[in-house]
């Protein structure tokens, strides 16, 4: 039995004559309809998070391993605001996210009825597009409905990918069924829309044959063994340098890894080190040294090469915006002429390599530490493991480890820590095999409704527990202020042990390298949802770190 909403039904079978199969629904009564139409359907995944903020995150991760747009739906009221932060995320990351919100009649907006705000343009910032599906007795054609609905789910998905809103409203009753109707009198329609431009790859290519100094810095990006060969390539100029962090998912013996931890060991007036010709690829940059550097050292050029068209000009340099795949351009860049003669990248090499070695001895006599669990936990995980990272300190923590061959997601769009766990879980419900996922203890309780479900998956999850806001230690300024580990660092009494029990998840914990390296084992040896709770010393953490760092720049 169909609901008796006919509007309902051609979204929901527009939504999948466009290939969509995930749904995440968070029950209510006013999108009753909706859920009526995807329960009776076997084409469909549909997976019940009851926390709306929750669920927008975990629609985030379910797209970052499958690739499909994934629609997540709520009833009226409060519930679509809870969306915003997933959505603001999936915003900024690109991500096809299609939030189909449930209304009460637009009559009663503003008129005292329960569960009623004002649902439209509540997303406005953060989505490419919005669509408002009136009552029934509203809609006078369904081929136009048909034409708007099929216009809004691709932009979902080009030029740009993004966000879009959905909003429909619907009178009582909401749980009347109808008997048959006709599928086969609903329309889908196809626009294909792409960003055009013509690219005059000579012109780059000879500048780039011209330079001395280029550097080629990769921010976020989904794994890409083709592009991964490709700049391996282009490496071998002696005019380049490739800087990358953990998130571009990028790798060669060629590259500078570890951007922080180099730039230590430059003095930052030395300009030779600063790029003639910036060129930059993927999202978002973690590093703000690398960003304070370039801002202080501005190159005469940059080039950002974004396949969607979407250009930021982070550096305040940004010369020539480029849409064009990464890939296809670097390939481009690769018939430069090596015969310039110049020593940029050995330059950065020798840096590296010295940052490298320092690195090695200071932690030859490091004790227990977010440091030394952090360097231990990388180096331990398999060579192309799946690895969801929480923001704040574990992220940094992340860049200062060299080159460790593993696939790394983070919620860096906005850089928040509030869906972490739950991207991570959306994830792991798409994943054949393992994932993983590093957190710090405020990351984890801040977003502990992502357990609050019976899906089942093979996550396994390392939360570092220094007590609090151990980043706010690290940061210059914070731990100054009067009241800082009230009002910065949020201490907690919370028992994880207990939070994990009341969410059904295996737990171990550990205390020291010992019991580290048992607790590990004991992790890797799980299946489902399995915890290592590691405790490390709150104060030391952030005394080991400093040390650390002035000894770099010391050597310098």
């Amino acid at each position: 039995m169909q609901t008796d909403k006919i509007a309902t039904i051609h979204l929901i079978e527009l939504l999948v004559q466009k290939g969509v199969s995930d749904f995440i629904i968070s029950p209510g009564s006013r999108n009753a309809p909706i859920i009526k139409e995807l329960v009776k359907r076997n084409d469909v995944n549909l997976y019940s998070i009851a926390d709306e903020r929750s669920a927008a995150f975990v629609a985030i991760g379910m797209y970052q391993k499958t690739g499909r747009p994934v629609v997540v739906t709520c009833t009226s009221g409060s519930a679509l605001l809870n969306y915003a932060p997933g959505v603001s995320e999936a915003f900024y990351q690109g991500i096809p996210l299609i939030i189909l919100s449930a209304d009460r009649p637009h009559y009663w907006i503003d008129k005292g009825e329960g569960q009623t705000i004002r649902q439209r343009g509540a997303l406005s910032n953060f989505i490419h597009t919005e669509l408002n599906i009136p009552l029934e007795s509203n809609i006078s054609d369904y081929k136009i409905l048909d034409k708007e609905i099929c216009e809004c789910i691709d932009r979902s998905m080009q030029p740009v990918p993004g966000p879009v809103h959905i909003n429909i409203e619907y009178e009582e009753p909401l749980y009347n069924s109808i008997d048959k109707f006709d599928m086969n009198s609903i329309l889908c329609f196809t626009e294909e829309v792409t960003l055009k431009d013509t690219i005059d790859y000579t012109k780059y290519i000879q500048r780039f044959s011209e330079s001395k100094r280029v550097m080629l810095l990769c921010g976020q990006l989904s794994p890409d063994d083709e592009l991964n060969k490709l700049i391996s390539e282009l490496s071998r100029m002696d005019q380049l340098v490739v800087l990358t962090e953990t998130t571009s998912n990028l790798y060669s013996d060629r590259f500078i890894s570890s951007i922080d931890k180099t730039l230590l060991t430059i003095e930052q007036t030395q300009k030779n080190y600063a790029p003639e010709i910036l060129i930059t690829i993927g999202d978002a940059i973690i590093s703000k040294m690398i960003k304070k550097f370039l801002r202080a050292h501005s190159p005469k050029e940059h080039w950002q090469i974004s396949q969607t068209g979407v250009f930021r000009d982070t550096y305040q340099a940004l010369s020539n915006s480029i849409v064009d795949e990464p890939s296809r351009f670097i390939a481009e860049l690769c018939k430069a002429s090596a015969n310039v003669i110049a020593d940029y990248a050995s330059i950065w090499r020798r840096q590296y390599d010295r940052s490298t070695k320092i690195y090695g001895e200071f932690k030859k006599n490091l004790t227990f530490s977010d440091l030394q669990v952090f360097d231990y936990i990388l180096n331990e995980l398999d060579e192309g493991s799946d690895l969801h990272i929480a923001n704040s300190s574990a992220v940094r923590y992340q860049q200062l480890i060299n080159d460790v061959r593993i696939n790394t997601f983070c919620n860096r769009g906005t850089s928040g820590i509030d869906g972490c766990s739950s991207t991570a879980l959306g994830y792991s419900l798409k994943n054949t095999k393992e994932t993983w996922l590093l957190s710090g203890d405020v990351s984890f309780l801040y977003d502990s409704n992502a357990w609050w479900n019976d899906h089942e998956s093979d996550l396994k999850i390392i939360m570092i527990n220094n007590g609090g806001g151990g980043i706010f230690r690290i940061l210059p300024g914070p731990k100054n202020i009067e009241g800082f580990e009230t009002y910065f660092e949020t201490h907690h009494n919370v028992d994880m042990e207990m939070l994990c029990k009341a969410y059904n998840i295996s737990y171990v914990s550990a205390n020291d390298m010992s019991s580290l390296r048992n607790g590990f084992e004991i992790l890797k040896r799980s299946k489902g949802r399995s915890v290592l709770e590691i405790k490390t010393p709150r104060k030391i953490n952030a005394e080991i770190l400093s040390d650390y760092f002035r000894l770099l720049r010391t050597k310098s």
